[in-house]
Formats: C-alpha cells, sequence, structure tokens
C-alpha cells in the first residue's frame, strides 16, 4: 500500500472544502432568489404597501447580490491559489 504523501493529502481536503463550499453557496443562493420571488409576488398583490418601498427592497436587493457575487469571486480565487500552491509544491 503506497501512502499520500501532504500535498496529495492538502489537495483533496481543498477540494472537498471547495466542493462543500459551491453546494452551500448554491443552496444559498436558490433560498435567496426565491426569497426574493416570494417577495416580490407579496408585494405585487398589495396595494397598501408604498412605492418608494418597493424600490428601496430593490436596491436592497441588487446590493446583496452583488455582494454574494463579491464573496463567491474572491472564496473561488482563493481556493484556486491554494490548489496552484499545492500543484506546485515539490512531493515529499
Amino acid at each position: 500500500m503506497n501512502p499520500m504523501n501532504r500535498n496529495d493529502i492538502f489537495k483533496s481536503m481543498i477540494q472537498f472544502n471547495k466542493t462543500v463550499f459551491e453546494n452551500t453557496y448554491n443552496a444559498m443562493t436558490f433560498v435567496q432568489d426565491q426569497a426574493e420571488k416570494m417577495f416580490d409576488s407579496v408585494w405585487s398583490q398589495n396595494s397598501l404597501l408604498p412605492k418608494d418601498g418597493k424600490s428601496l427592497m430593490d436596491e436592497w436587493t441588487k446590493v446583496y447580490k452583488t455582494g454574494r457575487e463579491s464573496f463567491k469571486h474572491y472564496t473561488d480565487a482563493a481556493f484556486n491559489k491554494a490548489e496552484t500552491f499545492f500543484s506546485e509544491t515539490r512531493n515529499d
């Protein structure tokens, strides 16, 4: 039986964490998008709610989507840097 070297173990750990992050991020995105659809449906059916409130909520939605996408971008970049580091490091 040939034991795995340290870099292979770290690469496996990074890949596992990346997969967990991707699945969690996708679930979070799905829940947020569904909440947005539900909110839009309720808002459009209720004539008592002010139009200014709707525009405020639309702006808030844009801001959290931008933040969510930025977070994903930076996290993906960090995973890629870690994968590159362990790919370029010599195996002991």
